[in-house]
């Protein structure tokens, strides 16, 4: 439901970048990935309010992390695939000066 992708975004928003707050966001994203892959599902995810915000906040934070980055990419990119999900100019924006980093 929408009220447990909500909570679920809320709670990894709220994650740092600890060492032991890793295998917790890994787990979270390999189920937002679940989620944005599945075409019944993903529209939900995409309009969970303030998703692809805080997803490109953690691209960002993680970007040294690899495995991290490469799972919020994944989510964009499933989402992108499997719903309405439109990436507003600011989160592009973001996207692509994070691409200019790496």
């Amino acid at each position: 439901s929408a009220d447990v992708l909500h909570a679920l975004m809320r709670n990894i928003r709220s994650c740092g970048r600890s060492t032991k707050q890793v295998p917790l966001l890994t787990v979270a994203y390999d189920l937002l990935e679940l989620v944005a892959s599945d075409s019944e599902h993903a529209s939900t995810l995409a309009d969970s309010r303030d998703c692809l915000n805080i997803i490109v906040e953690h691209m960002q934070m993680f970007r040294d992390r690899p495995s991290l980055l490469e799972s919020a990419v994944n989510v964009v990119l499933a989402l992108c695939e499997n719903s309405n999900a439109h990436l507003g100019r600011k989160v592009m924006g973001r996207i692509e000066s994070l691409m200019e980093i790496i």
